[in-house]
């Protein structure tokens, strides 16, 4: 199978949707299919360190306009956009569309009218943040248009569907943990422990996520006062 992943972001970025087309990339590779890209510039600036699992067609992001040209630059870049996307498109058994964008939405929109299979990936902010549009509605026009849907979390997919985005093949696929996590040894952990001055062995909770309400920190600060009663010293 060919698949084409189209992300706004790839390596160095290092955005959720950056990290995650690499790694299905990778794992398809590797079980014998073919991987493309199709994505922006790193915002960066920089060439990514990371080898890919394919070749890669960088589209350059489109340049800020005022307002009142916004709409019909908008229309502009769909049409670039769609014209150099299409032959990849094309080649391509499956799309996997990776957050929302114009470059994403437009890729997906081109899919569906070549009758090609289309994935879509929501990570968080595209379905927090949803507003329906006036006019024009590529994202939405997307959604329901894809073959299917995936979301992180099961909160996500409640909020999709109270926004009225329904969609027949919606499902939840949790983040997957690549190879590049993994147990260090005793002596790692208690060296590092010992430069930061933490105890040998408390309970630590180490958590990693932006401050917005959708990263749920607050939930975690109201369960540590239950779990400091059963363990004082995490």
């Amino acid at each position: 199978m060919r698949i084409c992943h189209v992300t706004p972001h790839l390596p160095p970025d290092q955005a959720a949707n950056a990290l995650l087309p690499l790694h299905l990339g990778r794992w398809a590779s590797h079980a014998g299919h073919e991987v493309m890209y199709v994505t922006h510039p790193p915002i960066t600036g920089e060439r990514s360190p990371v080898a890919l699992p394919g070749p890669v067609t960088v589209l350059p992001r489109r340049s800020k306009r005022p307002a009142l040209l916004r709409k019909a630059h908008s229309l502009v870049e769909t049409r670039r956009i769609s014209r150099a996307i299409e032959p990849v498109v094309l080649s391509a058994d499956l799309i996997h569309v990776h957050s929302n964008g114009l470059l994403s939405e437009t890729a997906a929109l081109v899919a569906a009218r070549r009758r090609k299979r289309v994935v879509m990936t929501l990570y968080g902010t595209e379905i927090w943040h949803y507003r329906p549009r006036r006019g024009v509605d590529l994202f939405t026009r997307a959604y329901r248009s894809a073959s299917a849907v995936t979301f992180y979390s099961q909160a996500l997919l409640t909020r999709a569907a109270d926004l009225g985005l329904s969609h027949p093949r919606a499902e939840i696929i949790y983040p997957p943990v690549a190879d590049d996590f993994h147990p260090v040894s005793t002596d790692e952990r208690q060296r590092v422990r010992a430069e930061l001055g933490l105890a040998p062995e408390s309970p630590l909770l180490i958590n990693v996520k932006r401050l917005h309400p959708l990263g749920g920190h607050r939930h975690l600060i109201d369960a540590m006062i239950s779990v400091k009663q059963t363990v004082p010293d995490v």
